[in-house]
């Protein structure tokens, strides 16, 4: 998943297709969500390969307290 996210990322960058093309060309998101492509351009641009990879988020299960004996 990482390495896909790479490959949008790398092609808007080099300019081989605007964030809504490749949105359409990988089907992300909704209907070709071509915001879900700039998020991933903007972390890859700031933190590089780390900024591709998914973290547990306080709503996901891993933080689920209600669960937690």
């Amino acid at each position: 998943w990482i390495q896909h996210k790479k490959r949008v990322a790398m092609e808007n960058l080099n300019g081989k297709g605007s964030s809504r093309d490749l949105a359409r060309k990988y089907n992300i998101g909704t209907s070709g969500d071509h915001k879900q492509v700039i998020r991933v351009v903007n972390a890859y641009q700031k933190f590089g390969d780390a900024g591709l990879v998914v973290l547990p988020t306080p709503d996901s299960a891993i933080f689920d307290t209600d669960n937690y004996l």
